[in-house]
């Protein structure tokens, strides 16, 4: 943080050229992070926008794209050997070991891969990045090695069981044949219909209709946040904070509500809707360049499925962004774009350095403060917990305890 601050200070030329739109995008969140109802939450995701922002500043029209791209497939391929060591080697260990819970071990045996992410669906959105990419550079190019990159990466995307991603995939192959091969787009179409049913197979039925139950329960609560803090939000990254107290019969625990756009509604109430708007704005109007139709992509996968708040995500949507953003005439030429930026990096300096500082409340005494509702039991989570101990965090006296004299506390003041 400290290196990009440095180089932001440095790049003031490169500021300038910036269009007013990309800071205007980025001061949205500052309200939501004033009002927020957990502002440690909050400062936690003002810093990663911080970086996102100066990682645009950094790749705003960028030489060397090609050599970008290429380090990326490059990347994508030690990840391939990585998933081969991690089903080959890594995982028979863990389930072979007696000292890994078995919470673990389940998650293990669903065969989902993770490479170095911390989920699938994440794998999911840098392998859609790897395959326009190099399809693009094989179309481009010629090279049989960017068509063997492809195909790696398609058979391990298929692999990952991510549902969402995987239609959104074969709708834009569609569309890409459609337009572009409509000789043999019935027959791609039939095919793609097909593999679209050995995928359900592979998942598997019940697993993949209590993905989609839980994806609806979290919309639904996200709708419900929005609906009930409709103008400020709950606070920027504050809606695993107050999810429990919204959760429906039967869902899952989730740190977010795996949609950019409920989330930002539900976290920002009225400016996260702008704030999507504008995301919504400089990302379909970006005409002109080659990965438009990848970030397209990126943008529907965000509305159904992954956060665009997780840094190993928001920072490859901000630079591809940043590489090929070409459309002149969305600069809001009578704001002041120097004030702009000072603005944005004033604020989110100041929230950078407060984040450092604050420290965090007991969690019982998060909880209770920050939430206008009573806590059900089997309903307690934060941001701060690991999800694999949530069970054995249930079942802490000792937490009961606590939990009780705090309430008892802040009911006498």
């Amino acid at each position: 943080l400290i290196v990009l601050f440095f180089y932001f200070l440095f790049s003031y030329k490169n500021i300038l050229k910036i269009p007013n739109v990309i800071p205007i995008f980025f001061a949205l969140f500052v309200p939501s992070v004033i009002y927020a109802k957990d502002m440690k939450n909050s400062l936690e995701c003002a810093v990663f926008l911080f970086i996102y922002f100066i990682f645009f500043v950094i790749f705003y029209h960028y030489e060397y794209k090609t050599l970008l791209y290429k380090t990326l497939l490059f990347i994508s391929v030690i990840l391939i050997l990585y998933v081969l060591l991690q089903n080959f080697v890594v995982y028979p260990y863990i389930l072979n070991s007696p000292d890994v819970s078995a919470d673990i071990k389940s998650v293990i045996k669903t065969k989902r891969f993770l490479a170095t992410f911390a989920l699938p669906n994440i794998y999911s959105f840098f392998l859609l990045v790897i395959l326009y990419i190099s399809f693009m550079l094989y179309r481009q190019k010629k090279k049989l090695s960017y068509l063997l990159i492809f195909l790696a990466n398609l058979i391990l995307f298929f692999l990952l069981k991510t549902f969402i991603a995987y239609i959104i995939f074969l709708f834009f192959g569609l569309y890409f044949l459609y337009k572009k091969k409509r000789n043999i787009f019935y027959v791609a179409f039939v095919f793609f219909l097909l593999s679209l049913i050995v995928f359900i197979k592979y998942r598997g039925l019940d697993s993949l209709s209590s993905s989609l139950f839980f994806r609806y329960a979290n919309y639904v609560s996200a709708i419900n946040i929005f609906v009930e803090h409709p103008i400020f939000g709950v606070g920027l990254n504050n809606f695993d904070i107050f999810y429990p107290f919204y959760i429906l019969n039967n869902a899952n625990i989730v740190h977010n509500a795996h949609s950019l756009p409920l989330q930002l509604f539900a976290d920002m109430g009225m400016a996260g809707v702008l704030a999507y708007f504008f995301l919504f704005f400089i990302t379909f109007k970006n005409r002109k360049n080659e990965l438009k139709t990848l970030l397209i992509l990126l943008f529907v996968y965000f509305s159904f499925d992954i956060m665009f708040y997780i840094p190993s995500v928001a920072a490859i949507f901000w630079v591809l962004l940043a590489l090929n953003f070409s459309f002149s005439s969305i600069n809001l030429k009578r704001i002041n774009n120097k004030i702009l930026l000072l603005v944005v990096l004033f604020f989110f300096s100041i929230f950078s350095s407060l984040y450092f500082l604050n420290t965090p409340k007991s969690l019982p005494e998060r909880i209770l403060i920050r939430s206008q509702k009573e806590l059900k039991e089997r309903k307690i989570y934060s941001y701060f917990l690991d999800i694999y101990k949530l069970k054995e965090f249930y079942d802490n006296k000792q937490f009961k305890k606590t939990y009780t004299e705090t309430k008892m506390q802040i009911q006498n003041k």
